[in-house]
């Protein structure tokens, strides 16, 4: 389990508090949130169906005992943290433009993700309207001019990891043929 320290330092990072700017168009508690990378935190209602999602305590294919995300820290990745640097500063008076909907979860698939080079073990869950959120991440980068730096980005949930439900050190790099295999 992660220390409540340690909680409030990865969310610092990740721009999941409220020195970070945030942005809305709806008022149903989705937020797009600005930080180290651009990150949007689930409506209540959408947090709700992800956490009643079974999650395995361990993958078979490695045998990795697997620990949940907590709540405060499930997330969908718009634009990874390496992508998103050069970009930060861009961020820093942006509005949402009402004309920018964000994107309603839609929960797809749930995997394991391993990656030859590394022990990480994630429990992944795909999200089936990646065209939308696509478009999403688009028009906010349009907003101010720019083109989005991670538009092959596959999105998803991370539920779980074998690094102590520590979503720093998930795999992040998950793709489309990850569902495929």
């Amino acid at each position: 389990m992660i220390k409540e320290s340690h909680k409030k330092r990865l969310k610092k990072l990740a721009g999941i508090v409220s020195e970070n700017k945030e942005f809305s168009t709806k008022g149903d508690g989705s937020r797009l949130k600005t930080g180290v990378g651009m990150i949007l935190k689930l409506s209540s209602e959408e947090l709700n169906e992800v956490m009643d999602v079974d999650v395995p305590t361990k993958d078979l294919t490695t045998g990795c005992e697997m620990t949940r995300l907590p709540s405060d820290m499930v997330h969908v990745t718009l634009t990874s943290i390496k992508n998103f640097k050069p970009f930060r500063d861009n961020f820093k008076d942006f509005t949402l433009l009402n004309s920018i909907e964000i994107p309603t979860i839609k929960i797809g698939e749930c995997i394991f993700v391993h990656r030859p080079d590394t022990e990480k073990v994630t429990y992944v869950m795909s999200l089936l309207n990646q065209e939308e959120f696509k478009n999403f991440v688009d028009n906010v980068y349009k907003s101010i001019g720019l083109e989005n730096p991670d538009s092959d980005r596959f999105y998803h949930i991370t539920l779980a990891n074998n690094e102590g439900g520590n979503p720093f050190k998930s795999i992040g790099n998950v793709t489309k043929k990850d569902f495929e295999k």
